[in-house]
């Protein structure tokens, strides 16, 4: 339905000439279509009805299609004789009831969802600007609350990540609901919150909670491999040693005095774990060039247990 649905209004759109006007057209989308599913749904069970009475001869097209809404919509205006055809009749009405009660519930949840969803992005707009920024949120963040506050700020749309991943999943259709406004998106500011996170931990000089150092890294100079994959040993430090053996992550190993992590393929590798509060350094150094670091991150946890100040490559 929504796949047929959007044919029709991407023809629409050909006729709009400025994205106001497409956003405009577009936000219909979501609801017809969910509006459209009701009715093919009731059509779909009384064409299935109406194929079993036909088959156990109740009578001509126009008895079996009386007989089998009567039934869906529990109207009882049609009736017929017959132990089997009654049971038939039953289990129709009961659908057609079950599917009364699930438009009812199903309503008031997506809404609900809709509506956690679009609060969060109609905050962001106070922190990022309209339309979000990345830069604009940090610098405005620097101004009024203080980069150290960020943490707090991480941690609700951590909650609004997982919200939405739980809703969206359940319920298919909000993905198609777009934000009230046209330069306003939910997408947007989630890519918004990511690109803040990114440029946080790649390139500000701020403590971090955490419990746990990953770090994205390859054997390779850039995102395309030149060559053959070769294995690349990075030396791992904290404060400038070593990091103890209660702390190896699982990517982590122990050579020659020094700890090291293999970077032979592109991924996640796991560093260090539970590096114990207070401010750190971290400092990653490869025994030969031509590696690439591209982002690294931390495990949230409940007390503020690691910090890392800086990254060298």
């Amino acid at each position: 339905m929504f796949g047929l649905l959007r044919r029709l209004f991407e023809f629409i759109l050909g006729f709009a000439r400025t994205y106001p006007q497409k956003d405009a057209i577009m936000a219909y989308y979501a609801p017809i279509g969910l509006m459209l599913l009701v009715p093919t749904w009731y059509i779909l069970i009384s064409l299935g009805f109406a194929a079993m009475y036909w088959s156990l001869g109740v009578g001509d097209w126009l008895t079996i299609f009386r007989l089998s809404g009567s039934s869906l919509f529990t109207l009882g205006f049609a009736t017929a004789e017959g132990m089997l055809i009654n049971a038939i009749v039953f289990t129709e009405a009961m659908i057609g009831l079950i599917l009364v009660a699930l438009l009812i519930s199903y309503l008031p949840t997506m809404y609900a969802a809709f509506s956690r969803r679009e609060q969060a992005v109609s905050m962001l707009e106070v922190r990022a600007g309209t339309p979000p920024s990345a830069l604009e949120m940090l610098l405005r963040f620097n101004r009024i609350h203080g980069l150290d506050k960020l943490s707090d700020y991480w941690r609700s749309w951590e909650i609004w990540f997982a919200d939405v991943e739980e809703s969206h999943t359940t319920l298919p259709a909000l993905t198609f609901f777009r934000s009230p406004r046209a330069d306003t998106s939910w997408v947007t500011g989630a890519g918004t919150v990511l690109d803040a996170a990114s440029l946080t931990l790649s390139s500000i000089d701020i403590p971090f909670q955490a419990s746990a150092v990953l770090a994205v890294m390859s054997p390779f100079p850039g995102a395309i491999a030149p060559r053959a994959p070769e294995s690349v040993a990075v030396e791992a430090l904290v404060d400038d040693a070593p990091i103890a053996a209660g702390h190896f992550g699982k990517d982590l190993f122990h050579r020659q005095g020094s700890t090291w992590v293999q970077v032979d393929v592109p991924r996640l590798y796991d560093v260090a774990v539970e590096l114990g509060p207070g401010l750190h350094e971290l400092r990653l150094r490869g025994a030969t060039p031509g590696w690439t670091l591209y982002a690294f991150s931390f495990q949230a946890c409940r007390e503020p247990l690691l910090a890392a100040r800086s990254v060298a490559c």
